[in-house]
């Protein structure tokens, strides 16, 4: 009877060392593929928006903000080349805003022209990091 218990025992024992290792390795798996999925879209993002930028006439859009509007049929333009990037990157949404936060043209109708720049909201650190020029990283 007592090396019965003791077999059953040991049995439970072995068995749940067995669960926790089959557990911490599943998280560590869990982690590292979130860490470099995370990585992988951090690296799509910024890619689309250094090509983003690199479409962008600096002296265009803000001729446009100083009230010129010869440059809104440039904003028209680049808005047609947005949406070209949007659709091949497969993105929901891009925006341009002027520095103080404000929506200066976004390639869907929901985006409010004029509006608050909804993306600033969520991630100051990171908005401030973009704005000094670097990439922001999660």
């Amino acid at each position: 009877m007592k090396s019965k218990r003791l077999w059953y025992l040991g049995a439970a024992a072995a068995y749940l060392i067995i669960l926790a290792v089959v557990t911490a390795g599943l998280l560590g798996l869990y982690r590292a593929s979130r860490d470099q999925l995370d990585r992988a879209l951090g690296e799509r993002l910024l890619g689309i928006g250094h090509t983003a930028a690199a479409l962008i006439d600096t002296d265009q859009v803000f001729s446009y903000t100083l009230g010129d509007t010869t440059a809104g049929i440039y904003l028209e333009l680049l808005e047609a080349d947005f949406l070209q990037l949007l659709r091949a990157g497969d993105l929901a949404e891009i925006t341009l805003c002027v520095p103080e936060g404000r929506v200066l043209m976004g390639c869907q109708p929901r985006v409010g022209v004029g509006g608050p720049c909804a993306g600033w909201g969520r991630g100051r650190p990171a908005v401030g990091r973009g704005r000094g020029g670097a990439g922001a990283r999660g």
